[in-house]
C-alpha cells in the first residue's frame, strides 16, 4: 500500500514516472529514464522492467450529436511491459468531460479500459476533448473525443 501511497502522490505532480520493484516503489524522474538508456550508450536494463501502456485507439469521433445528449466510449487498452501497470489519475480538458479508469493494477498482458462521458449541454459545432491518463509507465498517453453538436430545431 504504501507503494501505491508513493505512486499517486509522484504521478499527481507529474514529478516522474514510478518504476515497481517488488514490493517497493522507486520515483524516477523522466532524465533519470532518458539517462538510464543514453549514459554511455549502454542501456540499463530500466526501461525493460517498466510497465508500458497500449491502447487500441486514442481518438473516437462521435459523429453529429444533438446538444444535450451525453455520450459515452470506453478506451481500450493493454498492459504491454513486464511489471504491473498503474493508472493513477486522468485529467480531462473540459468540465463536460468526465472519465472512470481501473483503480487496480494491471497485470502484465492484461487489458482494460477507460470510460469517457461526454456531456453536450450547452455546446455546438465541433468539440475535441483531451484525456491525459497518468501511468507509472514512461508514455503519458492522450486520448481525444471528437464530436459535432448540433442545436435541435424547434
Amino acid at each position: 500500500m504504501l507503494a501505491l501511497t508513493g505512486l499517486l502522490a509522484g504521478c499527481a505532480n507529474d514529478a516522474g514516472t514510478t518504476v515497481a520493484k517488488g514490493n517497493d516503489a522507486t520515483l524516477l524522474s523522466a532524465d533519470m529514464v532518458q539517462n538510464a538508456t543514453t549514459a554511455s550508450g549502454t542501456d540499463t536494463g530500466v526501461l525493460t522492467r517498466m510497465p508500458a501502456i497500449s491502447f487500441a485507439d486514442t481518438l473516437h469521433d462521435f459523429g453529429v450529436i444533438r446538444e444535450g445528449e451525453q455520450v459515452m466510449y470506453e478506451f481500450r487498452f493493454t498492459n504491454s511491459g513486464k511489471v504491473p501497470l498503474l493508472v493513477a489519475g486522468t485529467q480531462t480538458s473540459c468540465g463536460c468531460t468526465a472519465s472512470d479508469y481501473p483503480k487496480e493494477p494491471i497485470a502484465p498482458g492484461a487489458s482494460a479500459s477507460i470510460k469517457v462521458k461526454f456531456d453536450s449541454k450547452g455546446k455546438s459545432g465541433l468539440q475535441d476533448k483531451a484525456i491525459t491518463v497518468s501511468t507509472n509507465a514512461p508514455y503519458t498517453p492522450q486520448l481525444h473525443i471528437r464530436g459535432d453538436v448540433s442545436t435541435p430545431t424547434p
